[in-house]
């Protein structure tokens, strides 16, 4: 699997300097470093940014020279400042000194709570679907859902920009990745049906953004989730970037087109309004719960949701729901 390094915001990629000829892995790194110093340096590179205190209108922190920096908030992601409300902090206090500061372990061993065991069901309950698994982030849970659902010979269909972890995941779990230039119902159709003709037996799953920033455009997953019913395959949404601001009752974009609870599987990341950097998958088969806890990969290694996060996570559902 190959690798894309980002692009800066002067346009030049970093990995442009990587040092591919040298036997030396530590060493090929070494252009790379002083080209960030050199434009640390000049006052050019944006990224990273520092922050020196909580999501709000006003911003404070240092920029990637350590500079100090001040200013209005554009960058970080508390759409509707859930994290600054006293419910949510007081709820994180009281998780914190009845939990302490971490999991301790993995979810399929001793890492679960009884916050995130709420959590998981008060998600499935916003969905509207039996089921939901809580993890750190939204990159662990969309690697976990792939490395859980396929395998190799599986194919896996996603945009010019899916979401974070599906492309690890399909890498990890050796299922082939198929990158399409719109994932519009038209083009998924023909891209399932070709898939279908050449892998009669293969697991197919489709994975698409609910709502893609890059463009501004909504998926149809009305189309997408029937399209995929009739070639058997599985449609996975990332519901990211629409969940809590979309939709009568903030259940997003499947709330607007009258699927909620019919898709497959839905993932995501809490951040952008939950006030928790939590990650979810959620779906309304009966066995997907135990799919993602013992085959998946991160809920057996890697360390669960913190009930800090899980607590102010269920505060910030709760005044989503009484803010209407």
């Amino acid at each position: 699997m190959s690798v894309q390094p980002e692009t800066t915001a002067s346009g030049t990629r970093a990995g442009d300097f990587y040092g591919a000829g040298s036997p030396d892995l530590l060493d090929r790194w070494s252009p790379v470093a002083d080209w960030v110093w050199e434009q640390a340096d000049a006052g050019l590179l944006v990224q990273p940014r520092v922050a020196a205190g909580a999501p709000g209108r006003m911003a404070a922190g240092l920029d990637a020279s350590g500079r100090d920096l001040a200013g209005i908030d554009f960058a970080r992601r508390d759409h509707l400042n859930f994290s600054s409300r006293p419910e949510v902090i007081a709820a994180a206090k009281d998780a914190l000194n009845l939990y302490g500061p971490h999991a301790a372990g993995p979810a399929a061993s001793a890492g679960l709570t009884r916050l995130t065991l709420a959590l998981e069901a008060r998600i499935a309950e916003f969905l509207s679907l039996a089921n939901a698994v809580m993890f750190p982030d939204g990159w662990s849970a969309a690697l976990a859902t792939l490395r859980a659902l396929v395998r190799p010979g599986d194919r896996v269909l996603v945009g010019p920009r899916p979401p974070a972890g599906v492309a690890d995941g399909a890498a990890l779990a050796g299922a082939a990745l198929h990158r399409l230039e719109v994932t519009s119902p038209a083009l998924v159709d023909i891209a399932l049906q070709q898939a279908r003709a050449d892998a009669p037996a293969a697991g197919l799953l489709v994975v698409v953004q609910a709502s893609d920033d890059g463009r501004g455009a909504l998926a149809d997953l009305v189309a997408l989730q029937a399209i995929c019913n009739r070639h058997r395959a599985t449609l996975m949404v990332d519901v990211t970037g629409d969940l809590g601001l979309l939709g009568p009752s903030g259940r997003g974009v499947a709330e607007l087109q009258g699927v909620l609870g019919a898709i497959d599987v839905v993932t995501g990341c809490l951040a952008p309004v939950f006030a928790s950097s939590a990650g979810f998958a959620a779906s309304g088969h009966a066995a997907f719960k135990d799919a993602l806890r013992f085959g998946g990969g991160p809920q057996a290694a890697a360390p669960a949701l913190a009930p800090v996060e899980a607590a102010a996570a269920m505060a910030a559902l709760d005044l989503s729901e009484t803010d209407l």
